[in-house]
């Protein structure tokens, strides 16, 4: 099912990309794959272009309109629908296909980024738009919009708008951490200045990480990847260590608390272990946000769990 953030638009916009071109950037990608890109043949429109099955791709203009009925609020029409803004045209074709094709958006072709900054501070996103993010995060620019807003992308792929004075560039960075190597130090907003009228009110992690050391000046993300790979056991049970609540459009992915127990049933090598929660979902989570249970695999800690509150 897709998972893209489609208020991010603009992090998988080409802008002025030739059909030739963009039908070559997609054609190494899966089925579903799509860009957005200045229309070539119609002025101030789109054309979005969706990876097919082979090597064929489709092109659908995307027509930007200023109706009097919408009080000149632009609509965007793609064959017979119209809708109000980009965001609501790409979740339709996420639930329906393109015709006559027919073919549904999977995931956006990801945008090269303008350069990689590291998070100052905390940042919890209120508005859809934003981008969470923890101190010590590094982070992919991919576009500066908005004085003081930028565009950014971490490294599970979730994008979104950031403070551009919370991050400084990654020439400054002391260290090499990122979503996979949560900080242990609680992020301060001293000496950071104001950024606009945007707020925040939502966590995407443990506020305190509960003595957890980070890591020494050295030692790498990949190396504590590796040394958990080495570490850990797949169907296996481990216990998390660091919360994690994932991005509304992360349907694949499991909302994790300190503590939980999960049952590991695969290692994948991009950093992230598929496994089971107590109410028997299915979903990915960091590998460095848990760590080896005491618990034989045959054994539950979930049924411990059970029997205990039901003997108060």
């Amino acid at each position: 099912m897709a998972s893209f953030n489609p208020f991010a638009w603009e992090s998988f916009f080409f802008g002025k990309l030739d059909r030739s071109e963009a039908e070559r950037m997609l054609a190494p990608c899966e089925p579903g794959t799509f860009l957005i890109r200045e229309s070539s043949t119609a002025q101030d429109c789109y054309s979005i272009c969706v990876k097919g099955v082979g090597d064929h791709s489709n092109h659908f203009l995307i027509e930007k309109l200023v109706a009097n009925e919408s009080g000149g609020v632009p609509l965007y029409r793609i064959s017979t629908l119209q809708f109000a803004d980009m965001p609501s045209l790409l979740n339709h074709f996420k639930v329906f296909a393109l015709e006559p094709v027919p073919i549904k958006l999977i995931k956006p072709l990801e945008k090269p980024f303008l350069e990689k900054v590291m998070a100052k501070y905390k940042f919890e996103s209120e508005r859809i738009s934003d981008l969470s993010f923890e101190r010590g995060e590094q982070l992919e620019i991919l576009g500066k919009p908005e004085q003081g807003w930028w565009l950014a992308r971490n490294c599970l792929g979730e994008t979104g708008m950031v403070p551009a004075n919370r991050v400084k560039p990654c020439d400054d960075c002391d260290d090499a951490l990122s979503v996979l190597n949560p900080s242990s130090t609680n992020s301060s907003s001293n000496g950071c200045g104001s950024a606009g009228n945007r707020s925040s009110a939502h966590s995407v992690g443990d506020q305190q990480l509960h003595g957890e050391q980070k890591p020494t000046d050295g030692d790498s993300t990949t190396k504590l990847v590796q040394r958990q790979q080495q570490q850990l056991r797949e169907n296996s049970w481990v216990v998390v260590k660091f919360g994690r609540q994932p991005s509304i459009y992360d349907n694949d992915s499991l909302t994790i608390k300190r503590g939980q127990f999960l049952y590991l049933q695969e290692i994948l090598s991009n950093g992230m272990c598929r496994g089971t929660n107590e109410s028997g979902k299915v979903g990915l989570f960091p590998i460095t946000y848990v760590e080896a249970a005491n618990i034989e695999p045959s054994e539950s800690p979930w049924n411990i769990s059970a029997n205990a509150n039901s003997n108060c």
